[in-house]
């Protein structure tokens, strides 16, 4: 089966270079190639898609907007930031806000497509770097988890709507699945998703999905 993707990048020129290279994998099938967080959100609308590779000279802001609005509307989509340097903390935002990999400025052609594949076959991708980082980013959340003073307390108090948002949010859905199930408009369940992570102090629905097991039920304190 092949590998159907996005590429967003910077100019045309790197988009179709990017594209070519791809295509000329046999497992490989570029759906769309476009500049802009808009014009991927169109693509996406229309076609099935399984990855995206987002350029990061979109620059930092576009490039962490654009992967965590992908993260909100089409979860099973795996994003992949290409053209990072080998700095952990830059790396480290793309990976908290729901990128599933990335690919370095000094990796091969043949490094980036093997690096493709891992991470569609949901392959772990990330060096030992990065790996000690993020294991303490989560002993940080561990904590936050375990600690009242902590904003989890009153400024989590989630309404029984944005539960039942949380629980199908743990089940990988989609906004527009939340919303056939729970009969409201796929905007709706938009604004109940930003609340969630707001309140929950995370940027993805996968972190936001990891408080289900502390917060479920309705005689624990945080649900209103």
């Amino acid at each position: 089966m092949r590998i159907r993707m996005l590429i967003v990048a910077e100019t045309p020129l790197v988009g179709n270079v990017v594209k070519h290279l791809m295509e000329n994998e046999e497992d490989m099938q570029v759906v769309g190639c476009v500049t802009t967080t808009r014009q991927a959100l169109d693509v996406l609308s229309g076609e099935s898609c399984d990855l995206a590779l987002i350029h990061s000279q979109l620059g930092q802001r576009d490039a962490l907007s654009l992967v965590h609005t992908l993260t909100l509307e089409y979860p099973s989509l795996k994003s992949v930031v290409v053209d990072l340097p080998n700095n952990k903390d830059v790396i480290l935002p793309y990976l908290e806000t729901g990128a599933c990999g990335y690919i370095l400025r000094g990796d091969s052609v043949p490094e980036m497509i093997r690096k493709v594949r891992a991470v569609q076959a949901g392959k772990p991708v990330i060096c030992s770097q990065v790996t000690a980082a993020l294991m303490g980013r989560l002993a940080e959340l561990a904590d936050n988890h375990h600690n009242p003073t902590l904003s989890l307390q009153p400024t989590a108090k989630l309404t029984r709507r944005e539960r039942e948002v949380l629980k199908l949010l743990a089940q990988n859905l989609s906004n527009r699945e939340i919303a056939h199930h729970l009969v409201i408009e796929v905007g709706t369940v938009k604004n109940h998703v930003h609340r969630i992570l707001k309140k929950l102090n995370v940027h993805n629905r996968r972190a936001a999905a990891a408080y289900l097991s502390t917060l479920d039920g309705s005689s624990k304190p945080g649900w209103a």
